[in-house]
């Protein structure tokens, strides 16, 4: 029934959305349509709008959801799914553009409005038995009022009595005639409840009528009399319902979003009229409840705006779970405070429901904080606008309402059609709950996702660090296990969490709702004091967060911060203490269905759990030192060393001669440096500080490393290779260094990229043969390329669509003492390449051999060529124990693949340590110490594709391999059998073959790697931290330069005509003469060849060449050349032409505009690339003056 052209049969409209049905007059085309009203959002639960389709759908089929949908008012989005399906229509309505009435009568405007009424209370707010009762009310219309009265009803009955409302002085009125209107309710006997509302009408005619509450009498004020008392400082809670509320409430699905009307009490001070407010509670529990003030039950709702509660519009109240001491929750958000971690308040009080007390029900109560608006602006006040989501069990229910399936969340990778994430994966575990523009937006989460997949340890630990808050997310997680809070995400049952993402900052994570804590969590699995503090957990993204070394360092800092502070008995003692002491104060002898007990038991708990942790933390408890060669100083042949070392769990930050450096750390205890050497003895000085900045207690070694070897000139070797200037992507900009070094690893440690305002951090390298990239935006940067990318960081300018200079610097002393490694004044106008300005493909360097100042030196590959573009190579790593020391390389069925850089190390960091692989950079003859079977005989190391340096293995596979028979294979080492090892390689993706494996004999090291490329990639138009797809040689560009130019020259030089003419002059910076046969000058960028330089012309060594850019050709001479087209004397463009593999190809390029007449425009100093300036003095044939003009200056008047 999907056109409801015969009504709506077969549609059940549930919960928040339970108001909406068919709609007859209107629809698509059509006479009828289903009306959608939701008084809140819909979820996966009961609150929606359900029906059966026609027949089922078989697995792995294809269906299409689709709706004609209208907007009316409040959210514009709408969603359509399938039930426990991962098939979902999301849809954004179109909204009307003319909303608005600028320069006109409003289109809610009305020629007159019913009274004003405000400030209603009434007087007392507990009334006794047969005690009146005063409402007061502030009434205020223009036009006067005719009648006000106050309409009342003893619920349930339905009819109601009426009362003028009065400002005289009598009727219970105070003051006359000072604009507050009142009327007095007779008394009525205890527990009887008052429903009313106050309606208005105006002097005007017609006259028009107002009431308070508006929708009087769906929603009225409610007294109720005989209330007691609690004596003691607790606070004390109302709610007041009428008895049609009660049945609905008692009789309605538990977990039903729809907020009830209810009248909320604080003491007997303050009243709170038309508050919602319903019940709270997982669907685990909320079966339990069976009426509002009956078992115990969890509330939730929302104050008025205008009439909040101690601030706040937030309602959540709660009872102490299983806690017969009722402070276990609210010790382990106190813990959680003590270690400066993200916490929420639970207070006290008495709650009274309908006259039912809390103590007849069994439990103290509390009025419990739950993550939103305001902890957000507690905990991040300079950054409260982002994106909060609440971590939940994806929970599918059937149609009668029953609990059918509840997946826990992961940040694992779900995807679809084409690599896109799978949003309908994630929609009802990760629940966006602050949404700005989308609640469809999950783009800072998936980007999140990604990180927390990204092959590690790297880019995974630098993505993870710069994403999230590390600290606080995995003191979050310890807190959580400290306590034994198995019902958290993190722990064993994903959920009770939440993740905020501000707009400038990191994600952080919020606790809530931690109950199964300390003594209840012994029910569940029999947990205690010595619960392990790495419990299993159902996200394998968070399991890997915990074995990851940096991260589980970060764990254990907070353990030890508990363990330290508040878990220390004199600190949480007396706090339980207090805590208990002034419960039993205030007549309190219940909790959580049980006898108050006192808090001895727990003082045990905490004493033995604080005993298990301190033993954790002695077995990761390690003296500071440098353990490279034993600690003794070394020597090395190559120019870069990783020093390695332990440092206790305190230690966040290692400083190199004082600056700091990034640190690998290979397990809990070891860290390793790499650092790039200078030639002779290099010292190195390496402090250790902990997390409050100190330097901990023998946390200083030094160590000497000499390096005997040379090392390249950066200058000589490092460029920028790949600019990604206007992306596609808003904010996916990059720039990328390769270092065309084959043998030495440069340190760019402060160095700058001027144009994009960025300096490497300390301890940043490039390898020879490496690629830096740093991104505008890490996020959008993995969201865009991919997480297996490195980042050196973000930079923090904007890189010009029209093009800039862009400069590599390395500091020097002082500003002047600065050397420019490398500069590129790139450009979005031709002859640049075009496509690079938006279209999708970045700027890429085609030889970083050759001068990257060059025009012809850069390409964009405008065509995506798919699965036929040129494949990059691509990285893999995996851990695992030695079974052999035997190591086999062969492929599962004909092909061949390339091969490089194939290391293993001991440990589970790759690249960290000795490489026990022989020869397995490829780089000296093969086989070397490789064994190679007869299936595998056409394997060589090849030049015609390397990862690094000159050479690659092309493994050449005949027939599959399985074992040492069919395969490469080398023995190692030897290694230790059952340690902990780590292989890495390389691989250039292949459509020749399926899967390449490389393992240890025994498999307990074992990588089976599917070669062939992925679709539909588009690594042709860009290639951040891999080889440019538009890679080749090119023959070294001639040095020649057009360096001056005069377009208007009126006073200046003559020609061999006597003329004065535009000119431009050519500079050879070169030791050799350049022949200009087959060379051009053009002013047009789409006819490289309009002026040919004639067959015999050449420019010597330092020879400034003068051509005539005036139209005349007829008047050239072999000392005076004359073009065939005239330049204009206000804008326009020149280039030089010269062949490259036989086509013409700008060599360089100049574009003019607004030249004063008789200045010319050019480089300075002489051939030096980069921005042009202008000069006031030319110098055609010579060298070029940038010295400014005389400035003739008088004293031009004087006075004694």
């Amino acid at each position: 029934n999907s056109s409801f052209e015969t009504g709506n049969a077969g549609w059940v409209a549930e919960g928040t959305q339970s108001q909406s049905g068919l709609e007859s007059g209107e629809g698509f085309n059509s006479a009828n349509s289903f009306h959608l009203r939701a008084v809140a959002r819909g979820d996966d639960e009961v609150n929606r709008i359900r029906t059966l389709i026609s027949s089922p759908l078989a697995a792995g089929s294809t269906a299409i959801i689709r709706a004609k949908a209208r907007w009316l008012r409040g959210h514009p989005e709408l969603l359509l799914r399938l039930r426990g399906n991962y098939l979902e229509a999301i849809g954004r309505m179109a909204l009307p553009r003319n909303l608005g009435t600028p320069g006109a009568r409003n289109s809610r405007a009305a020629t007159n409005t019913g009274p004003a009424i405000f400030d209603v209370i009434h007087a007392p707010v507990l009334p006794k038995a047969n005690q009146p009762v005063v409402v007061t009310a502030r009434v205020e219309d223009p036009d006067g009022l005719s009648r006000l009265t106050l309409n009342y009803r003893l619920d349930p009955d339905a009819s109601f009595n009426t009362l003028a409302m009065l400002d005289d002085g009598t009727g219970g009125d105070v003051i006359p005639q000072e604009g507050i209107y009142s009327a007095a309710i007779p008394g009525q006997t205890n527990n009887t409840l008052i429903a009313c509302y106050i309606q208005a009408i105006d002097g005007f005619s017609p006259p028009a009528m107002t009431r308070f509450p508006g929708d009087a009498p769906a929603r009225e004020l409610l007294i109720r009399f005989g209330e007691t008392t609690p004596s003691g400082s607790l606070g004390t809670y109302r709610f007041w319902m009428t008895q049609a509320t009660f049945s609905t409430w008692r009789n309605r699905h538990k977990l039903n979003n729809t907020p009830f009307d209810v009248t909320f009490v604080y003491n007997d001070q303050r009243v709170i009229y038309n508050t919602g407010a319903l019940y709270a509670g997982s669907p685990y529990i909320s079966p339990g409840y069976n009426t509002p003030n009956g078992n115990l039950c969890g509330y939730t709702g929302a104050y008025p705006q205008d009439d909040r509660f101690l601030g706040t519009t937030d309602l959540v109240l709660d009872w102490p779970g299983r806690d017969n001491t009722a402070i276990e929750e609210q010790l382990s958000y106190w813990i959680a405070d003590q270690i400066g971690l993200p916490n929420n308040y639970r207070r006290f009080i008495h709650l009274h429901v309908n006259g039912v007390t809390e103590a007849t029900r069994g439990s103290i109560y509390e009025d419990v904080q739950q993550p939103g608006s305001e902890i957000v602006k507690e905990w991040v006040p300079d950054d409260p606008d982002g994106e909060l989501f609440k971590i939940e069990r994806w929970f599918e229910f059937s149609d009668t309402g029953g609990l059918i399936a509840d997946p826990q969340p992961r940040l694992q990778l779900y995807t679809t059609t084409g690599g896109a994430k799978k949003l309908a994966r994630y929609r009802w575990n990760w629940l966006p709950r602050a949404v700005k523009n989308s609640a469809n937006d999950y783009t800072n989460l998936f980007a999140l996702v990604d990180a927390a997949n990204a092959p590690g340890p790297e880019p995974y630990t630098s993505q993870m660090e710069a994403l999230a808050d590390i600290d606080e997310m995995m003191g979050i997680f310890a807190v959580e296990h400290i306590v034994n809070n198995f019902d958290s995400w993190g722990h064993e049952i994903g959920k009770n969490m939440y993740a905020y993402k501000p707009e400038h900052g990191k994600w952080l994570t919020f606790m809530f709702d931690i109950d199964w804590v300390m003594l209840a969590s012994s029910a569940h699995n029999g947990y205690s004091p010595a619960s392990p503090l790495f419990t299993p957990t159902d996200d394998p993204t968070v399991t890997r967060m915990y074995n990851h070394p940096p991260f589980r360092r970060a764990y254990f800092r907070a353990v030890k911060r508990a363990v330290d502070g508040p878990l220390i008995a004199a600190n949480i003692n007396p706090l339980m203490d207090a805590k208990y002491n002034a419960l039993v104060a205030n007549g309190v002898t219940r909790s959580a269905g049980q006898t108050l007990a006192a808090p001895s038991a727990v003082k045990t708990w905490i004493s033995q759990r604080r005993d298990y942790l301190v033993q954790q933390l002695a077995a990761v408890t390690v003296n500071f030192s440098v353990t490279s060669n034993g600690g003794a100083d070394f020597s090395v042949n190559t120019n870069s060393v990783t020093l390695t070392g332990t440092a206790s769990i305190e230690v966040t930050t290692l400083r190199v001669n004082g600056a700091e450096y990034p640190v690998t750390w290979t397990s809990v205890t070891n860290w390793a440096v790499q650092i790039a050497l200078g030639g002779g003895t290099n010292h190195f000085n390496i402090e250790a500080f902990d997390y409050n900045g100190n330097l901990v207690n023998g946390g200083s070694a030094a160590i000497n490393v000499a390096f005997n070897g040379t090392s390249d000139l950066p200058q000589n070797h490092v460029v920028i290779n790949e600019i990604m200037y206007h992306p596609a992507v808003p904010n996916a900009s990059f720039l990328e260094l390769f270092n065309a070094s084959t043998t030495t690893t440069f340190d760019l440690s402060n160095w700058r990229l001027d144009g994009s305002d960025f300096s490497f951090p300390p301890g940043t390298l490039i390898a020879p043969g490496g690629f830096v990239v740093v991104a505008q935006d890490r996020a959008v940067f993995a969201a865009t390329y991919g997480s297996s990318i490195p980042l050196a960081g973000e930079f923090n300018g904007q890189l010009k669509n029209s093009g800039e200079t862009l400069r590599l610097v390395e500091p020097g002393a002082t500003p002047a003492e600065d050397q420019l490694i490398d500069e590129v004044n790139y450009s979005a106008a031709p002859p640049w390449p075009t496509a690079a300005d938006g279209t999708g493909p970045s700027l890429q360097l085609i030889d970083p051999a050759q001068d990257n100042s060059r025009v012809a030196n850069w390409a964009a590959n405008a065509v995506n060529l798919g699965t036929n573009s040129s494949a990059q190579w691509q990285y893999l790593t995996v851990t695992g124990t030695a079974t052999s020391s035997r190591l086999y390389i062969y492929m599962d069925s004909p092909g061949d693949v390339y091969l490089d850089d194939l290391k293993l190390v001991a440990g589970g960091t790759p690249e960290v340590g000795a490489n026990y692989v022989n020869s397995g950079d490829f780089e000296s003859a093969f086989p070397g110490p490789w064994t190679v079977s007869a299936n595998l005989i056409g394997s060589t190391a090849s030049n015609a594709a390397r990862h690094s340096g000159n050479y690659s293995l092309h493994v050449v596979s005949t027939a599959g391999g399985t074992t040492q028979g069919s395969s490469i294979w080398q023995d190692m080492g030897p290694l230790v059998t059952n340690a902990t090892y780590t292989l890495s390689y390389w691989y250039l993706p292949s459509t020749n073959g399926n899967i390449l494996t490389i393992r240890i004999s025994g498999s307990g090291v074992r990588s089976d790697q599917n070669i062939q490329p992925l679709q539909n990639n588009t690594s042709s138009l860009y290639t951040p931290g891999a080889p440019n797809s538009v890679r080749t040689n090119f023959p070294p560009f001639p040095p020649l330069w057009i360096n001056e130019i005069e377009p208007d020259n009126i006073t200046g030089i003559t020609d061999n005509f006597a003329e004065r003419d535009p000119w431009m002059e050519i500079y050879n910076s070169g030791t050799n003469t350049v022949s200009l046969n087959g060379w051009y000058l053009t002013d047009n960028y789409t006819n490289l060849t309009r002026w040919a330089f004639p067959a015999n012309a050449m420019i010597s060594p330092g020879q400034f060449l003068l051509v005539w850019l005036d139209g005349q050709p007829q008047q050239t001479t072999v000392d005076a050349l004359h073009t065939s087209f005239g330049i204009s004397p206000d804008t326009g463009s020149l280039a030089l032409v010269f062949p490259l593999n036989s086509q013409p190809t700008v060599l360089d390029n100049v574009n003019y505009s607004a030249i004063p007449a008789d200045r010319s425009y050019g480089l300075f100093p002489d051939a030096q690339p980069g921005r042009r300036e202008v000069f006031y003095f030319s110098t055609p044939g010579g060298t070029n003056n940038d010295s400014a003009p005389p400035l003739p200056l008088f004293i031009n008047e004087w006075m004694a």
